[in-house]
Formats: structure tokens, sequence, C-alpha cells
């Protein structure tokens, strides 16, 4: 009974990491992500799918803010990739929509 609190106060560390993240990314991007690959490893500690999600699309985003679009998506590829896991269809269309995003400036190029 001990484990299952200790991983449920985990699990509540590691949701309340994810908010901050969202709060903090438009302005901060450094802080943010480092936030978020705190979340990743602490989630991987524990087996904790849909926080090593969440914290790999805040990844991508931190990235993206940063301006390296490759890292971004393999980040988001990866996090879509858990969705099938995660009953996330909302978090999945955010991060198909991010992901369109970050591959837009590659396509412009070829366009012009």
């Amino acid at each position: 009974m001990v484990d299952n609190q200790i991983r449920e106060n985990e699990i509540n560390r590691i949701d309340q990491l994810s908010q901050k993240v969202k709060q903090i990314l438009s302005q901060n991007p450094e802080d943010a992500l480092s936030l978020a690959q705190e979340s990743y490893h602490a989630s991987l500690q524990i087996d904790y799918t849909k926080g090593i999600c969440v914290s790999q699309y805040h990844m991508g985003l931190a990235y993206w803010r940063l301006g390296q679009l490759l890292e971004a998506l393999d980040y988001l590829h990866e996090a879509d990739q858990l969705t099938k896991e995660v009953e996330g269809t909302l978090i999945e269309v955010e991060i198909l929509g991010r992901m369109v995003i970050c591959k837009l400036p590659y396509f412009s190029c070829r366009i012009w």
C-alpha cells in the first residue's frame, strides 16, 4: 500500500510539473524544457505512460519555441505514438497540429 501511495504522490508531482510547463512555455521555453525533461524522467521511473506522453509533447513544444524544429518533431512524433496507449484523443489532435506547424517551413521552401 505504501508503494501505491508513493506512486500516487509522484504522479501528482509530475502532473503539477506539467501544469507549470504549460504556464511558462511561451515566456520561458528554456525553463519549460527543463521542467518537461524532469517530468519525463520521473514518469519513466514509475512507468507513468500519460506523464511520458505529456512531457514529450511539452518538450516538443519547447523545442519548437526555441526554433529547433527537427528536435520538436522527434518529440512530438514520440508523444503521438504514446497516445495510442493513453486514451488521449484531445492531446493527439494537439500533437498532430503542432507537427504540421513544425513542418510548414520545410514545405514553404519547396512551394516557392
